[in-house]
């Protein structure tokens, strides 16, 4: 009889201590369970600030750069050689025509070439019916100028995915207007870096 009360103690006791080690192993696991998920929230709100600091200065780069390559090119509108066209164009002979166009196709590559983007620069002088620009393939064909509105930057897409952003201004003085083209492939390549 003792020995029965004896292993039912023992019994009790045994499952006591079981049941005991079993809630203070679920109590550990939902602890762990607790602050695993603490810790993953906070690890997802740092990522999402981060990627969002990280679009914001990508925001601010991308409009920097549109804006330097804007002033560039007004800049060089004040130009005496991009001001003087007009000029030749009116009263010089086609040997000064010609040789003021290759100067100013050169004055633009060059402006072109200044800035971290590869950019297009289109001059229209529509009084004379004449273009000049920083790709040959736009100064020496029959004028044609854009018929975007001023002053806005316009995406322009092809159907194979190619395409430019354009922004068409007036000259501050003159009859001029300016078109700047950048293509969508330096924007991507800035994206990806």
């Amino acid at each position: 009889m003792l020995k029965e009360k004896y292993a039912t103690e023992n019994g009790s006791i045994f499952r006591k201590l079981a049941l005991g080690l079993v809630l203070m192993f679920m109590l550990i696991v939902l602890i762990f369970w607790w602050i695993y998920r603490l810790n993953v929230e906070d690890i997802q709100r740092e990522l999402e600030k981060n990627k969002l600091s990280e679009v914001r200065f990508m925001s601010s780069q991308l409009s920097n750069q549109f804006e330097q390559v804007l002033m560039n090119t007004l800049t060089l509108s004040e130009d005496q050689s991009v001001r003087g066209y007009t000029y030749v164009l009116h009263y010089g002979n086609d040997f000064a025509k010609y040789k003021a166009k290759l100067e100013l196709i050169e004055k633009l590559a060059l402006n072109s070439a200044s800035t971290s983007w590869n950019n297009t620069i289109i001059l229209y002088y529509p009084d004379q019916k004449d273009t000049v620009s920083s790709d040959p393939q736009f100064s020496f064909r029959s004028f044609s100028m854009s018929k975007d509105p001023l002053d806005q930057w316009i995406l322009h897409m092809n159907k194979d995915g190619t395409g430019y952003y354009s922004h068409l201004t007036k000259g501050h003085r003159g009859p001029m207007y300016i078109e700047i083209r950048i293509s969508l492939d330096v924007l991507q390549k800035m994206m990806s870096d």
